[in-house]
């Protein structure tokens, strides 16, 4: 279709018929503004509703159409009359293609080349073309309606679907909507609505709240802000301030304007600054009346050298302007001091004073002592024992133990024993650092127990045990149900257990699920010693899924209609061509197929097609000698009042039809009678011939006309049509200046929230409906309500943000969706009796306290500034403070830190590493050495195996071998359970689960801890159930008095104990294989190992012989011994060596380990001249002097200078050691 415009016609081209042409009695002015814009859109005046049409191209031209713009076979029009030139009235648009947002102008139509018209030659064809043009339009609108329904249908479901996940793409890396992450340390980019957004500045991307300096004036500073209607976008906005400071920046420095100064790179410029711009003139430098003059550091112009004779031996610095100092002041260290000055010195026995640069010392005289222990520090009495000095007034543990004290009084030692107050509890225990018994934790049955701590009897397992404050209350255990129906009671416990399951050479635990080792596809579960195995499904989440390893419930993919679909794949239905499926993880969605829009009014539906087709173009006809095309009507050839029509090839003609002639004496003209020029009878009535509005009639010789009547119309607005004589209603209504066809929905200018509809005249208006309403929206400017954030009492909350109400403060509210709920605050108790409600406040509260200016809440506690040993309470706004009560320690060695106010058992130290009471570990000379420390007593010895079963393996990294299952005697194991074997409680048997999911039992015997020097008739047996032996007397300390010793253990005398570190540490001596038979072998009395009878026999090592139990060395790390004719060596395993990074490790002549020592260092000189110290720090220094870089300060070895003249340099080093 094709529109031409023209100040007086109006010319419409539809396909390939006649051009309509209407001639218009007044001039048509198309006063079009600049920026005309016309817009296909599925809604009127909604220009962002998308068009959903099959236009394939629209074009827009400033001149009509001279002829039909597109070819036409058998083409028979002429040219339409000459055009007229719009281009004053609209300026040249081009052409525009078309997308769902056309614009159009005077000129719309297919593409093609513009032909011309031949006008057709009766008006009343041309109302008929443009009655079926527009029915044509009307029909396409009906169509292009009810496909913009089904589209927005199709399109609302598919967002409901969530089917499109927006994501970002950055550097190559896909990243989640919502997301945020560093590009480096300090700036964070997040992806929002499909778009990254970083703080970038003139294509450099800066951190949040980075002030950086574009230009010199200016000063900007990257800030996270909110940008958008909805503030769930975010934006990065770089915000500038322009200013500039008054003065100049110059090589990195700020001078203020006016300011006078010398270049810092160049001493030879001189500087200043003026309206915030530097000048620099070069220093214009005097003659020098000197032969070799030389420059100084830091000055522009040469100057010349002087011999420095002085008469002081401590100078000061020289003045500036000149290389020798004066003796008026000292020079100590690099500091200049004045005459009359303290000089200080490395003695503070000597007082020094500046006296005309030489520096004056003298000793101070020390007054009399009056203490028995003076030592050498002025006017103090302090103690001194065992070697170690004390202050006057202090007090220490002495022997290590606490229950001995002593205390310094002016030089004076005082020693006494601290005495201890009965315990009201039944099982009191001595903390460790304690002298006396507590009742913080339970000592029972030699073994120490929390407070509040549940356990077993070690005597009874069936009574459970309570150690509440220091008393140990017992009853029987309340045994749960067991739900097999053949429980037993394990050896050594009390309650009966459902038996476990052995299922697949594996032990599962009564009540526990498995996956079966048999079949992936089920699970097991352990019951009663019998293992019920069963496959179960997990419900699939889709509709359509596939079958997985074990069950059909994969929805990566779909099986539909016995068929499976790899997911995202498009298929045809099975049943219904007509319709096109899509697999979408696990869910099938079948679609009607879309059929492409059709240019004909008469489609056809053929069988076995999905979409309708236009039929077959029409055939031309000829007729008499004449072509004639398809629809085309014309005159016969030889009887002009006979209409011919061709149709599909065939030709039908009639006459032409003729209107009633109702008067009695019509006359015959163009084929048809007319009254035109009639004669009328008396009485006869008939339509004026000019008017056919007006009926006339004939009396008595004349001729009287009246107009037609009409009948009333309700309408306001009637109109009447062209060639009609009565006016009708159209429906057209008025709304603000502009009309609207009846039905037609439209926005009001006045409101555009407003969607308004027209019906016969009728305007009725509504507010256009929102997906989403809530109660306290944000300020939109939209027409629906934004919903993400809530605006309360004049402020703006986010979505779930709980807030407290301004207006009430016993409101607590949450935005919830734009809505926001309030409920009352539940005021919790207060502990004091007379609270207050501050203001603004709901709830009453309690006064604070103020203690040193701090305020502290009601039932707050902290530690005195003052004494940290002190705690305070507040309480009914008022302080309390009392002493920190520390609990009682049970151990005998016991420590306070320097931080802290009660002691704490020191436990034990074994190669310098602290380990706690109780504590075992493995020592460093070997991986099967284990160690323990019990009662401050260190204990080592090599782990003793056991072998209870026949089928063991060897595990790397393990001492002992295991047992292949946790089977023993019949009895299967389970995890963490264990046994004593024979009845033996020192051996112990354990159930365990190896890294490789197998389950051994390792077995040993169990390690008991030294007695070091319990007399014998004080080392004493609990019970037969007991292993260990204790101690009846508490044992002896590890003092510093005993350091070094060693002393055998009377428990077991293969123990030899050694006082270190403040520790016994005892040592399991180890015994060698004798090669003399076992019965000619005896242990003798108080010995550990046995030896040979044949006392004479002698080893043989490297040419040396060496008596039997003979002892020598190796070398610094290998010992060897002569055992009955054999010889044992042993190695020192030295431990890892930890250097800091100024030392190395390295190995000292004499000793087995390395010893960390400091580096070597290098001092170097260079360049113009640069140092760098043995410390690596770097010192750039001019200067024409002797400068001395290295020297021995203790015995005068050596020395190195460096001679500096005119920026050249010697260095000379000069030795004279005697080597």
């Amino acid at each position: 279709m094709g529109l031409g415009l023209e100040p007086r016609r109006l010319v419409l081209f539809v396909e390939c018929k006649e051009a309509t042409v209407l001639d218009l009695d007044q001039t048509l002015n198309l006063e079009l503004p600049f920026d005309l814009q016309v817009t296909f859109s599925s809604t009127a005046g909604d220009k962002a509703s998308k068009f959903t049409g099959y236009w394939q191209t629209a074009e827009l031209y400033t001149r009509a159409y001279e002829k039909r713009p597109w070819l036409c076979e058998s083409e028979t029009e002429g040219a339409v009359a000459p055009p007229v030139d719009l281009t004053s009235l609209l300026p040249d648009l081009g052409v525009v293609h078309d997308q769902p947002e056309r614009v159009a102008g005077t000129g719309l139509g297919p593409p093609g080349t513009l032909r011309g018209r031949v006008a057709p030659s009766d008006l009343a064809q041309d109302y008929t073309s443009l009655e079926e043009a527009l029915h044509s339009v009307n029909t396409m609108l009906t169509m292009l309606k009810a496909q913009n329904e089904d589209l927005q249908t199709r399109v609302q479901y598919l967002e409901s679907c969530e089917c499109v996940r927006r994501t970002c793409t950055w550097e190559g890396r896909e990243k989640e909507e919502g997301s945020r992450w560093l590009i480096d340390s300090h700036t964070v980019c997040s992806c929002t609505s499909g778009k990254v957004h970083c703080c970038s500045y003139e294509g450099r991307i800066y951190r949040n709240d980075e002030v950086f300096s574009p230009h010199p004036c200016s000063k900007c500073v990257c800030q996270h802000m909110m940008g958008g209607p909805v503030l769930s976008e975010v934006a990065d906005v770089t915000v500038c301030s322009l200013g500039c400071s008054v003065g100049c920046e110059y090589e990195g420095e700020l001078y203020a304007d006016g300011e006078v100064f010398v270049s810092r790179t160049n001493p030879c410029l001189n500087c200043s600054c003026s309206n915030h711009l530097v000048r620099c003139n070069p220093t214009h430098c005097p003659p020098t009346l000197c032969a070799s003059p030389y420059k100084r550091a830091g000055e522009c112009c040469p100057t010349c050298s002087e011999e420095c004779k002085l008469p002081c031996t401590n100078p000061p610095s020289p003045l500036p302007g000149s290389c020798c100092p004066v003796c008026d002041g000292c020079g100590m260290n690099g500091v200049n001091f004045r005459n009359g000055e303290r000089v200080p010195s490395g003695d503070r026995c000597e007082q020094c004073v500046c006296v005309n640069g030489n520096v004056q010392c003298e000793h101070l005289p020390c007054p009399a002592t009056i203490c028995s222990h003076p030592v050498r520090r002025a006017g103090d009495c302090s103690c001194v024992l065992d070697d170690v000095e004390y202050d006057d007034g202090s007090v220490w543990d002495a022997d290590g133990s606490p229950c001995n004290t002593c205390s310094c009084k002016e030089g004076t030692v005082v020693c006494q024993t601290k005495a201890c107050a009965s315990t009201s509890c039944l099982h009191p225990n001595t903390e460790p650092g304690e002298c006396c018994a507590s009742c913080y934790h339970c000592l029972y049955k030699q073994r120490i127990y929390e407070n509040g701590q549940t356990f077993s009897d070690p005597d009874d397992s069936c009574q459970r045990c309570t150690c509440q404050d220091g008393s140990v209350r017992c009853a029987v255990a309340q045994c749960p149900s067991v739900s097999c129906s053949n429980p037993y009671t394990p050896p050594g416990q009390c309650c009966p257990q459902c038996p476990d399951c052995v299922f697949e050479n594996q032990v599962f635990v009564n009540g526990e699920t498995f996956p079966s080792p048999v079949n992936p596809c089920e699970d097991c579960v352990c019951t009663g010693g019998h293992v019920n195995c069963r496959q179960q499904c997990q419900r699939p989440s889709c509709n359509y899924p596939v079958s997985g390893t074990c069950c059909q419930n994969n929805c990566n993919g779909c099986s539909y209609a016995g068929k499976e679909y790899a997911n995202g794949m498009h298929f045809p239905h099975p049943t219904d061509k007509c319709r096109e499926c899509h697999c979408i993880n696990g869910n099938v969605q079948c679609l009607m197929k879309r059929c492409p829009s059709l240019q004909c009014s008469n489609r056809i539906s053929t069988p076995g097609q999905c979409c309708p087709q236009c039929p077959a173009p029409p055939a031309d006809c000829v007729y008499e000698g004449h072509s004639y095309r398809h629809m085309q009507q014309f005159y016969h050839p030889s009887d002009s009042c006979q209409s011919c029509s061709c149709t599909d090839g065939k030709v039908s003609c009639h006459r032409k039809p003729c209107p009633l002639a109702l008067c009695t004496h019509p006359i015959f003209e163009q084929c048809c009678r007319t009254c035109d020029g009639m004669i009328c009878g008396n009485g006869e009535r008939f339509p004026d011939p000019q008017d056919h509005c007006q009926h006339c009639s004939c009396q008595n010789g004349g001729v009287s006309c009246a107009p037609v009547s009409c009948p009333v119309v309700s309408c306001r607005r009637p109109v009447r049509p062209a060639g009609e004589c009565c006016p009708v209603c159209t429906g057209v209504c008025e709304y603000f200046g502009q009309e609207y066809e009846s039905g037609s929905t439209f926005t009001p200018p006045t409101d555009r929230c407003l969607s308004c509809t027209c019906l016969n005249e009728i305007v009725s208006c509504q507010r256009k409906p929102c997906a989403q309403q809530c109660s306290h929206p944000a300020r939109s400017t939209d027409c629906c309500p934004v919903c993400d954030l809530c605006l309360y009492e004049g402020v703006e909350y986010k979505h779930t943000q709980t807030f407290t109400s301004r207006s009430n403060p016993c409101q607590r509210c949450v935005c919830m969706s734009g809505t926001v709920a309030c409920t009352a605050v539940a005021c919790p108790a207060v502990s004091c009796p007379n609270p207050v409600t501050l203001p603004g406040q709901c709830c009453p509260q309690c006064r604070p306290c103020v203690q040193n200016g701090i305020e502290y809440k009601e039932g707050q506690r902290w530690n005195s500034p003052s004494d940290p040993c002190t705690q305070c309470t507040c309480m009914a706004a008022e302080v309390s403070c009392a002493g920190l009560h520390c609990a009682p320690l049970s151990c005998m060695h016991q420590v306070t830190d320097p931080s802290s106010c009660c002691s704490r058992c020191r436990g034990c130290v074994y190669d310098g590493v602290e380990h706690a009471e109780g504590s075992t570990w493995f020592a460093s000379s070997g991986p099967c050495m284990s160690c323990m420390c019990v009662d401050g007593v260190t204990t080592c010895s090599e782990i003793q195996c056991l072998s209870p079963c026949q089928n063991q393996i060897s595990v790397p990294g393990e001492c002992c071998p295991l047992c292949a299952d946790c089977i023993y005697d019949g009895r299967v194991y389970g995890p963490g359970e264990n046994f004593h074997p024979s009845n033996d409680p020192c051996q112990i048997c354990t159930c365990e689960v190896m890294p490789d999911g197998q389950q051994h039992l390792r077995c040993y015997r169990k390690q008991c801890p030294s007695l070091v020097d319990c007399p014998k008739h004080n080392i004493l047996f609990s019970g037969p159930d007991s292993c260990c032996p204790v101690c009846a007397q508490p044992l002896s300390n590890c003092t510093e008095t005993l350091i070094g010793n060693e002393v055998l253990a009377t428990d077991d005398p293969c123990f030899t104990c050694q006082c270190k570190d403040l520790t016994w540490t005892c040592i399991h001596q180890t015994c060698y294989p004798l090669s003399c038979p076992p019965d000619e072998q005896y242990t003798p009395p108080d010995s550990c190992c046995p030896i040979c009878n044949d006392l004479n026999v002698q080893c043989v090592y490297e040419g040396q012989t060496y008596d039997s139990n003979e002892y020598w060395e190796m070398d610094e790390c290998t010992t060897c011994t002569c055992v009955s004719g054999d010889v044992h060596c042993q190695t020192e395993r030295c431990p890892a060596v930890s250097c800091t990074s100024d030392e190395s490790p390295s190995l000292i002549p004499g000793m087995c380990c390395p010893h960390c020592i400091p580096r070597p260092a290098t001092c170097i000189v260079f360049g113009d001249p640069h140092y760098r110290t043995f410390d690596g720090k770097m010192v750039n220094f001019q200067g024409a002097c002797t400068y001395v870089l290295a020297q021995d300060c203790e015995g005068g070895d050596f020395r190195c200078v460096s001679f500096v003249m005119h920026s050249h340099y010697l260095q000379e080093c000069m030795r004279n050691t005697m080597i």
